[in-house]
């Protein structure tokens, strides 16, 4: 599985060094529907084919500190990260002498463990879509403000750890059966948060993402 995951994510990494808008910081939304369309299925697409490899049993929530460790990164626990809204940073390729330390995701002690799980998908999008290859050095910051998600970067990394975490082929189904056994719509939240190790604001944005008829 390893090897077969890790070759699946260097070909993505290959691919998408030459997709259009490829590390870009423009807003998402001046770009045209046909663009920011293409930007979603970018993500949803690498998403799905992650998905596909590494939920083989189909079961929630993603184990994604196996798919780390599958890639060969290094996860820190940051407690002295200045900026509350600072979630986490991905650094490639550093300077450091330990090897297990040139592929990390860093992460905000402060935040609770579904939101750090978030990062950590999100960290990986832009591991897969803005980082260079053969490139020497890069970082990405993930901030939980509204201050830079509008960047296509930034709004292509969220919507990948969407897909990755709570995938709609799984998230639906589930979904269906949690509300249709529940009429409290605060208790269904919860319930896909425990399911999906992710925040209730994660799982409130998938639904109406999936325009699964949430008001």
């Amino acid at each position: 599985m390893d090897e077969r995951f890790q070759r699946l994510v260097d070909n993505l990494r290959e691919a998408n060094k030459e997709i259009p808008f490829h590390d870009s910081t423009q807003d998402v939304n001046k770009l045209s529907a046909i663009d920011k369309e293409c930007i979603e299925k970018q993500a949803s697409g690498a998403a799905n084919k992650l998905v596909e490899l590494f939920w083989q049993k189909k079961n929630a929530p993603l184990r994604i500190g196996d798919m780390l460790d599958s890639l060969g990164f290094t996860v820190v626990l940051n407690d002295s990260f200045n900026d509350d809204q600072l979630s986490g940073a991905l650094a490639i390729n550093n300077s450091v002498d330990v090897e297990r330390f040139k592929k990390m995701i860093m992460l905000n002690t402060k935040d609770s463990t579904e939101h750090q799980r978030f990062t950590i998908a999100h960290e990986l999008a832009h591991y897969i879509f803005d980082a260079v290859p053969e490139q020497k050095y890069y970082e990405a910051y993930y901030r939980t403000d509204e201050e830079r998600n509008n960047e296509v970067r930034e709004y292509r990394a969220n919507k990948f750890a969407a897909n990755l975490l709570m995938p709609a082929a799984i998230f639906v189904p589930r979904y269906r059966f949690v509300a249709g056994q529940l009429s409290d719509q605060r208790k269904v939240h919860i319930i896909l948060s425990w399911d999906f190790g992710v925040s209730i604001t994660a799982i409130k944005k998938r639904i109406k993402e999936l325009n699964l008829g949430e008001k």
